[in-house]
């Protein structure tokens, strides 16, 4: 087994990686790769949600954070809780995941746009190569946008829709 058999494995810049949720096994995966810190986005009303895994991760090693975020209802204080946490990483590299990568995904895009200096075509690059659809690059939910405050951008020029990658 490998870290590219998880759902919507996506292993980013500085030590993070993110997905949708891993399997019992896979988290041992996650261990062996090197991974000190794990952040749950899912609710325990989540697909494929597992009932113990605080106990599965530490019992592995591994700090555990739930951080559950509502899909229809995100908010600011979501994001602020996601980010002090990736803050305090350190050295220690971070798995982000939920169900399906997709509240990751929207959570590392602003997370990348507030907290770290990268360009926009890279964040939007980045958002779309978990392959999932995400409330940024579909226009599908602005409340994420609008729940967090926060102007929707657009995407840059080559990355609209129905433009190659």
């Amino acid at each position: 087994m490998a870290l590219t058999d998880i759902n919507a494995y996506l292993p980013l810049p500085q030590g993070i990686a993110t997905s949708g949720q891993p399997t019992v096994e896979q988290f041992a995966e996650i261990k062996a790769a090197g991974y000190g810190i794990v952040i749950n986005l899912a609710m325990p009303t989540s697909e494929n949600w597992l009932e113990n895994e605080a106990a599965i991760v530490t019992a592995l090693g591994m700090d555990y954070h739930p951080l559950p975020v509502q899909w229809d209802y995100p908010t600011l204080s979501d994001a602020e809780q996601l980010f002090e946490v990736l803050a305090q990483q350190h050295k220690n590299q971070v798995w982000v995941h939920c169900a399906l990568n997709m509240r990751v995904s929207a959570m590392l895009y602003l997370y990348n746009r507030l907290h770290r200096a990268m360009d926009e075509k890279r964040r939007w690059a980045i958002s779309r190569k978990s392959g999932r659809p995400t409330p940024l690059g579909n226009g599908s939910s602005m409340r994420w946008w609008n729940c967090m405050a926060i102007k929707r951008p657009q995407p840059p020029q080559a990355l609209r829709p129905g433009q190659p990658a």
